[in-house]
């Protein structure tokens, strides 16, 4: 039990960072897809911190798994949002060398997060833990596609409308 508890104060010290991180890029970066990309993320972070928060709690008073807490975590919709978002922009927007590093350091925590969470999943003892993590995990992954994908629209910015106007096409 204890690990457990270990590693939910540890999944909780992530997000924690990681929706800072977001929110402190948002005020940051003066490209308006940039910023309403990292808004989302850092919402999205917020209400993984809040339910493992919940969790967390329970599972330190009750010694299991709690069964009063709900397990699920909203779904994301980021990729799909960002590609609207940036289908949409008048021009293509310039992105700073600010930019560009903060989303290889984001790429770096999603993907260290869908990794920790892959793990959590494989180790769970129950159906709800399991299915809880697994969800995180897909989560994990919708934020680091969706910030590679970023990375490509911000430096080559033909390629990725290229890209998005093909697949438009094809339909």
């Amino acid at each position: 039990m204890e690990n457990k508890i270990k590693a939910l104060t540890v999944a909780l010290e992530n997000e924690l960072n990681e929706r800072n991180f977001y929110l402190a890029q948002s005020e940051k970066t003066d490209n308006q897809v940039g910023k309403k990309m990292f808004l989302q993320i850092a919402a999205e972070e917020d209400e993984h911190y809040r339910r493992l928060q919940r969790i967390h709690e329970e599972l330190s008073r009750q010694g299991k798994w709690p069964d009063t807490v709900s397990n699920r975590v909203g779904t994301s919709n980021i990729l799909q949002t960002f590609r609207k978002i940036a289908s949409l922009a008048k021009k293509t927007p310039e992105a700073s060398r600010d930019d560009i590093e903060a989303l290889n350091i984001a790429i770096q925590f999603e993907t260290k997060a869908h990794s920790f969470y892959t793990n959590l999943c494989t180790a769970a003892e129950s159906g709800a833990e399991k299915e809880f993590f697994k969800l995180l995990a897909s989560v994990e992954w919708e934020h680091l596609l969706t910030l590679k994908e970023s990375l490509l629209f911000f430096e080559n910015p033909a390629d990725w409308f290229a890209e998005h106007e093909k697949s438009q096409l094809e339909g």
